[in-house]
């Protein structure tokens, strides 16, 4: 079992700033429960009995062959296809019949009539992404009988039957998903395996087999959002994100993902987050490969000791062994250990587990919260998180549960991130074997230089003014007052709304016409989503300061971005002048969410 959910506090900001009443404190951009609420949640966890998956065999290796083309409909060959289509049309519901699930079912199955029961976590997905699924997640069930290869396999169906039929009605009572079954005989065994799972975006075609440096994948999500990212695998170490395409709304998206010249397959996730909530869930995993009939190795300890060790202390020091080899083999700094937040992260921990495998998502992303705002944290102002946790199911293995987490680009995004530098680690035993384990990750502020990010943020503008058909903005010269009204903001001596408005009325006196500006707090500038003000403007000449400071009460330290658009020219027409002492208003009136415009009197 397995669940990804990874922080996306501010990872897509509307270039938007934060309204406050006059002389009003600035507020946390991000969020989190209060450093009392968290006490409160680790003083009230304990230890829960958290089942994990009964019946789970390991091996080190399995090769996977290539799998054949699947058909274009449902296959109806065997006594188990007409079961499943005969059961379907009883229960008169919407579950779509998937021959990629099916094709996944089968090597599962063959798994299990050579190793006596099925395979974890790690060579399930693998499967699955080889077959050509796409979901990002995936529920397994499976009926078997013991009996010598010559027994006859009429009275082997006769007696699976039943157990088949129970296993479907169960699974066709839920009228949404995708289904696929087969079956495999083989040494002693006879397995029946079914897979099924939800999807959370509908994919246009597209091809698994991919030339070139890129890959283009479009679609439409299932859920409503606020945003979407998507992330692809990188040589053994790497991940890189993809571009999304600015020009769509969702749920519609397109993100374009680079390929490494030298991977045979490249593995791909796309993340969303639901409206109303903070943290992302996958909403696509697949994979893409050079050679159509390439067959694939599985190693289920690519890194790390492979070995089961004795404790909870024991697992947290490997995993943070075992990562640090592989950030260090990656070219980037090793995590430090805080013992501390680890204690809070295992005491909340149990409770975040049971909350994920209920189903509880209000209840998990306020225990990830609890977890993420690292109160018991030192070391400076956290500018960044990182929140991961899967499960291996036979025994406490740290090296198999770090494989599972970087063979996907979601793991690989929240453990391998360059500029994390601190981690806390929790470990919970599942029921009747195996490992929860949790890693939440911490990046600082550690420099008072944003030039590099001011310059990240211009690059963005422009690619989203490209998209839209638009010249790029021109950046001007560094105007003294805007990065007076950062550095105040900066040192809390004002807020910033009021250093952009003392800022605009300085410009628009040294200048002699209309200066548009706006203020934006956020947690994270890596993905803004520029509104309409900045992006329908033939010519644009833009200003731009960027600082951080800790709001009051907050856990993370914030980032301000005070944009001064000294050239605003919409065809031929330069943006109007407000009248003296107006406040600020919307007549630029973006076209995803708000934007207020501020301009300085004449």
């Amino acid at each position: 079992m397995k669940w990804l959910l990874f922080l996306v506090l501010g990872t897509v900001s509307c270039a938007e700033p934060v309204q406050l009443a006059s002389g009003a404190l600035s507020k946390p951009a991000a969020t989190f429960p209060s450093e009392a609420e968290v006490r409160a949640l680790a003083a009230s966890s304990g230890a829960s009995d958290v089942k994990g998956s009964a019946g789970i065999v390991d091996v080190d290796r399995w090769a996977i062959p290539a799998p054949p083309a699947p058909p274009a409909t449902y296959p109806d060959e065997t006594i188990w296809d007409h079961l499943v289509q005969s059961s379907l049309a009883a229960h008169g519901n919407g579950v779509q019949l998937s021959a990629t699930l099916r094709c996944a079912a089968h090597e599962a199955a063959r798994f299990y009539t050579l190793n006596g029961g099925m395979p974890d976590t790690g060579l399930r997905e693998q499967l699955l992404l080889r077959c050509g699924s796409s979901l990002p997640t995936h529920e397994f069930s499976y009926a078997f009988s013991s009996a010598p290869d010559s027994a006859s396999a009429t009275r082997i169906e006769a007696a699976l039957t039943p157990l088949v039929q129970k296993l479907l009605d169960a699974r066709f009572s839920d009228s949404r998903g995708e289904f696929g079954l087969s079956f495999a005989r083989g040494h002693g065994h006879y397995a029946v395996v079914a897979f099924s799972g939800h999807p959370r975006a509908i994919l246009e075609p597209y091809s698994q087999v991919v030339q070139g440096s890129s890959v283009t994948l479009s679609g439409e999500l299932k859920v409503t959002a606020d945003h979407l990212m998507a992330v692809a695998n990188q040589g053994a170490y790497g991940v890189a994100r993809c571009e999304v395409d600015s020009t769509l709304r969702l749920p519609a998206f397109r993100v374009t993902c680079p390929l490494a010249a030298s991977d045979p397959t490249t593995r791909i996730a796309i993340g969303s987050s639901e409206t109303g909530r903070v943290l992302l869930r996958p909403a696509v995993s697949l994979e893409v490969r050079r050679d159509e009939n390439a067959a694939v190795d599985y190693d289920a300890a690519a890194y790390g000791a492979n070995r089961v060790v004795a404790s909870s202390e024991d697992f947290r020091r490997q995993v943070q062994a075992d990562l640090n080899d592989a950030r260090a083999k990656a070219g980037l700094r090793l995590l430090a250990l805080e013992p501390q937040q680890s204690t809070t992260d295992q005491r909340i921990a149990p409770a975040l587990f049971q909350a994920a495998l209920k189903g509880d998502d209000s209840n998990a992303d306020r225990l990830a919260l609890s977890l993420m705002a690292g109160w018991d944290v030192h070391g400076g102002m956290i500018r960044t998180g990182g929140f991961f946790m899967s499960s291996v199911n036979t025994g406490r293995n740290p090296s198999r549960w770090l494989t599972q987490a970087l063979a996907g680009p979601i793991g690989r995004f929240m453990l391998l991130e360059p500029g994390m530098s601190q981690i806390a680690i929790a470990e919970t035993d599942l029921a009747p074997a195996g490992a929860m384990g949790l890693v939440t990750t911490y990046a600082f502020f550690e420099t008072d230089n944003h030039q590099a990010d001011e310059d990240d943020v211009l690059l963005q503008l422009n690619r989203q003014r490209v998209a839209r058909g638009k010249r790029e903005a021109r950046r001007v010269a560094s105007e003294t007052a805007l990065t007076r009204a950062a550095d105040q903001v900066r040192r809390n001596v004002t807020t910033s709304d009021s250093a952009l408005q003392n800022a605009l009325q300085e410009l628009r006196g040294a200048h002699g016409k209309q200066v548009i500006g706006s203020a934006l707090e956020t947690t994270n500038i890596s993905q803004i989503r520029f509104t309409d003000a900045f992006l329908d403007a033939e010519a644009l000449d833009v200003e731009l300061s960027i600082c951080h400071y800790r709001a009051p009460g907050a856990a993370w330290g914030q980032y301000v971005i005070l944009f001064a658009l000294l050239n605003h020219t919409v065809g031929n027409r330069t943006a109007e002048n407000q009248r003296p002492g107006a406040r600020p208003n919307a007549h630029f009136r973006p076209g995803r969410g708000p934007l207020l415009v501020y301009s300085a009197p004449p």
